[in-house]
């Protein structure tokens, strides 16, 4: 049986830190873990999206927790072969700004810059985060991410790896 209970800010914050380390080590399967049961990931091809509606314009992912399992799944067992070889990353995050709601979710927000190598290739990443975090049987879990990259309405290289 799953449990919600309050999540403090400060723990919030610390698995936003934690998922960024996860990510850049390669850790998929942990990052895995770090997700609620029920989940979205989102990353949207403009500036200022409607959150009360996804759907009013093209996403670069628009994932539910299947889904996410799936592009892990893919990086994983060598069929996303333009992630052969793997990308290296490294990102900074900006200190994270925690907000708690009143249902107990804390939405955690940040800034990024994301370094990426592949190939003889470096691309440089940047945006915000914002992640909700809850609290599943004592455990904080992000519930939703959405990745506003700076420059998400212009072509943009692969993007296979997490952001």
């Amino acid at each position: 049986m799953m449990t919600k209970s309050m999540i403090n800010t400060t723990a919030a914050c610390e698995l936003v830190e934690k998922e960024a380390e996860i990510l850049d080590d390669g850790r998929y399967e942990d990052w895995l873990n770090l997700w609620a049961a029920e989940a979205l990931y989102w990353v949207p091809t403009t500036p200022e999206p409607d959150p009360d509606d996804p759907f009013a314009s093209v996403s670069l992912v628009y994932a539910d927790r299947s889904e996410i399992n799936d592009r892990v799944s893919r990086l994983l067992g060598g069929h996303a072969f333009a992630q052969d070889p793997f990308s290296r990353t490294t990102r900074i995050l900006s200190k994270p700004r925690a907000t708690a709601r009143e249902d107990g979710t804390v939405v955690v927000e940040s800034r990024f810059i994301l370094h990426e190598v592949r190939l003889e290739q470096v691309h440089v990443w940047s945006g915000r985060y914002s992640h909700e975090i809850v609290t599943v049987n004592e455990t904080p879990m992000i519930s939703r991410k959405i990745v506003l990259l700076v420059n998400c309405d212009r072509p943009l290289p692969n993007m296979t790896f997490l952001l």
